[in-house]
């Protein structure tokens, strides 16, 4: 068996990159834009977000979908009680990044802190007597260990929140139509048409987080090329 001219002289051969595939290249990707063009990667996020949600309003609207009055409060319900649901997101977040270790490669929290840098160890809360006697220690305490754990999972926190959303939202309306009389309840108070409007809207939000994904892949893509735009449009309008 003949052996390589690295291995004859003793030298081991470099070892090749493992492939990568689509969701690895699109976090390298999107890495790339968080570190060079933060500013457009955020626009791109929001933008595509926001324009998702309107484009399936406008869509509930022309078909003619008319969610009840229960699926509205059950929007709002969750609304409300969101900051409270960090710990079942976290939850869900550690079992998505072993099963897609792509989604923790990448570090939105760059987005949302720009002056973030990961600690070295964990932070520890400790729930004892001290904590007691010092609330905005252990508030503050408790903040750092959350920020460290959203780092920790990168996008996979963002997938995971929005799951979670999309969870506690088909609860309280299941919840919610087993016997409570919404509809009759706005009605009673003069705001029947209120229940139309949110629930629609609380629908087309709860739609897109099907398409989540794909506004993710395309931020990752789009943000260089806004980037570059911007100051050509600055030009052409005369700005500075």
């Amino acid at each position: 068996m003949h052996r390589s001219a690295a291995a004859q002289d003793g030298r081991l051969a470099p070892s090749e990159p493992p492939p990568q595939g689509p969701l690895d290249r699109i976090a390298d990707q999107l890495n790339k834009a968080i570190d060079e063009v933060p500013l457009a990667t955020l626009a791109c996020f929001v933008a595509f977000d926001i324009g998702t949600v309107l484009v399936a309003n406008s869509g509930l609207y022309l078909v003619g979908a008319t969610p009840s009055a229960e699926f509205a409060v059950a929007y709002a319900l969750s609304r409300v009680i969101k900051r409270f649901r960090l710990p079942i997101e976290l939850m869900m977040a550690a079992p998505l990044a072993r099963a897609v270790p792509a989604l923790p490669r990448v570090r939105v929290i760059k987005l949302m802190m720009p002056g973030y840098e990961r600690p070295a160890t964990m932070p520890k809360v400790t729930l004892d007597r001290d904590a007691l006697r010092n609330p905005g220690k252990t508030l503050k305490a408790m903040g750092a260990l959350a920020l460290a754990v959203v780092d920790k999972y990168g996008l996979a926190y963002n997938f995971a929140s929005r799951f979670v959303g999309l969870g506690i939202v088909s609860g309280l309306y299941a919840m919610l139509a087993a016997g409570v009389d919404v509809q009759g309840w706005l009605e009673g108070i003069g705001f029947g048409d209120v229940g139309t409007a949110a629930g629609t809207f609380g629908l087309a939000v709860a739609l897109t987080s099907a398409v989540y994904p794909a506004t993710v892949a395309a931020t990752a893509y789009a943000a260089h090329p806004l980037a570059r735009a911007v100051p050509l449009l600055r030009r052409k309008l005369g700005g500075p």
